[in-house]
């Protein structure tokens, strides 16, 4: 399109544009600010545009000239869609130029507003950390009040009944040597609930203890017998309550005519965890080779299975490796000892002169 006829086209262009269209129609400009520019630009190309119109028709009046205007129309066509096409790429080129800057401005203003963030992120952080240093430094502040108060108080302020050995002592259960285990329960239950410290549990159930359960105690170490584990574990044993014992609870368990099936599920289950804690039982892991073990030992001689269960063996490919030593030495020993009853017979055929040599 002609500049004299899209004005738009000049106003949209820069100072370097204006430049070029200058130098394409062959144009000095005077001015050297853009609107001048732009101004005198469009005057002097529409000038020419008429000058040149102006000539064409008195050309076209000789009939000599007709070859001249023509080459003159179509130069100027020519030279009028060359400009035309290189306004289009100068528009081109600037708004390609514009959207790269508006880019530019937009990236700038994401890394402008990312190190936003993470300096606020980073004032918040050491903000938590310093409001939580400062609250650890007010819990020791109390803590440290709270112990300074008890020393002060404690000559003068009785213990409470959690702390007083003589009041824990009247709620330790009574033991009852057919209810072994359930002494121990129920005392693990009260020691519990009470919050009275493990420390303290041995020294508060031996004074319960009786009979044959008193004297399993009396039999320990004086390291043994501050630890309330080992003490249950002595007294349970003193009773034939050992693993192999809460194991043939559990399987040979039937229901009485007097029980419940509700009651009967309870004692089941309660024979079943009383079995996996002689087991110490903690896991899957751990069920999965009691219970190979158990089926492994069903197939092997009962001296095998005794030697095996003896060992404490808790996996099952333990236990199989020591009845194969323990088969193999069997073995051993059975050949051994033929050898030796041959050797025997020889010696007594050879004393009675009845030895097969004597023969020939």
């Amino acid at each position: 399109m002609p500049l004299d006829k899209d004005p738009l086209i000049l106003e949209s262009c820069t100072k370097e544009q204006l430049k070029q269209i200058a130098e394409h129609y062959e144009i000095e400009l005077v001015s050297t600010k853009v609107v001048y520019m732009r101004q005198e630009l469009g005057n002097k190309v529409r000038s020419r545009r008429e000058d040149v119109g102006a000539v064409g028709l008195d050309v076209s009046a000789k009939e000599s000239g007709e070859q001249d205007n023509e080459e003159v129309s179509s130069n100027s066509s020519r030279r009028s869609g060359s400009l035309e096409y290189e306004l289009e790429r100068l528009k081109l080129e600037a708004q390609i130029k514009r959207e790269e800057r508006e880019f530019q401005l937009e990236k700038l203003k994401l890394e402008q507003e990312k190190v936003r963030l993470e300096s606020e992120q980073k004032t918040r952080v050491e903000l938590e950390k310093e409001k939580t240093k400062q609250m650890e430094i007010e819990a020791n502040k109390f803590v440290a009040a709270q112990r300074r108060e008890r020393e002060v108080h404690s000559e003068s302020t009785p213990l409470p009944a959690a702390y007083d050995h003589k009041a824990r002592e009247k709620e330790v259960p009574q033991f009852c040597p057919e209810e072994s285990e359930s002494f121990f329960e129920h005392f693990e239950k009260v020691a519990t609930l009470r919050q009275w410290p493990e420390e303290d549990w041995a020294q508060l159930v031996q004074i319960r203890l009786t009979g044959a359960a008193r004297e399993a105690y009396t039999q320990l170490s004086l390291e043994d017998c501050k630890n309330y584990w080992t003490v249950k574990n002595s007294v349970l044993r003193s009773f034939l309550l050992t693993p192999e014992a809460y194991r043939k609870r559990f399987r040979e368990m039937v229901k009485t005519q007097r029980s419940t099936y509700a009651e009967t599920a309870r004692d089941l289950e309660r024979r079943f965890q009383r079995w996996m804690g002689s087991e110490k039982v903690e896991s899957f892991e751990d069920l999965k080779q009691l219970m190979l073990i158990e089926k492994f030992l069903e197939m092997v001689t009962p001296d095998t299975r005794f030697k095996v269960q003896e060992a404490g063996i808790k996996k099952v490919k333990d236990a199989t490796d020591r009845a194969d030593m323990i088969t193999e030495a069997y073995k051993s020993l059975r050949e051994n000892r033929s050898e030796a009853k041959e050797i025997l017979y020889a010696k007594d055929q050879w004393s009675v002169g009845t030895a097969p040599c004597l023969h020939k």
